[in-house]
């Protein structure tokens, strides 16, 4: 998914003959501080900000420091700056409703962290569309995403003795690996 994420901010850019610089950071901070730095030299015209935390800093930095930014996400949580999203709680509500009406009454996901705004918005749906529902034994499992936790948590979840017959992932990577 991110790979095309770039791809196609980057095909857009180069229609306007602008550049998109893209810098790999460790943690929030880190990334707190490339924005003051380019934002400061003036070696940026805004920001792309993604996978947005509940509680998230670089909103109200990005805010106070006036830098242009729109954030991939949901609107919820990220003041005043420009969003563009997915209706996660949508598309997770018409999973769960799509699986139910094929018969599965034991559904359960393998999310991302619940740190993660779009992961929670997602846990929500999840939860709402399935008590809703009346589906028995559904149930979250939180992750990182990453396919060897994914790939655990299939495991877990196949093993249980109540056993679901159908699992939504919350990315590819985890989806492949619980395969």
């Amino acid at each position: 998914f991110f790979m095309g994420f770039i791809s196609g901010i980057q095909a857009e850019l180069q229609l306007r003959s602008r550049g998109l610089l893209f810098q790999v950071v460790a943690d929030h901070a880190e990334e707190v501080a490339v924005y003051r730095r380019w934002w400061s030299a003036r070696s940026v015209d805004g920001v792309v900000v993604v996978d947005l935390d509940v509680e998230d800093a670089r909103v109200g930095v990005l805010s106070d420091l006036g830098l242009p930014a729109v954030v991939a996400g949901g609107p919820v949580g990220a003041g005043s700056l420009t969003t563009i999203w997915t209706d996660d709680d949508a598309a997770m509500t018409n999973l769960v409703e799509y699986l139910a009406a094929l018969g599965h009454q034991r559904i359960a996901r393998v999310g991302g962290p619940p740190r993660m705004r779009h992961t929670r918005t997602r846990t929500e749906a999840f939860e709402r569309a399935t008590a809703r529902l009346g589906l028995r034994a559904a149930q979250t499992v939180d992750t990182d995403f990453s396919d060897d936790v994914g790939a655990r948590a299939t495991r877990a979840l196949l093993s249980s003795p109540d056993r679901p017959t159908a699992i939504i992932f919350d990315n590819d990577v985890m989806a492949v690996a619980g395969m």
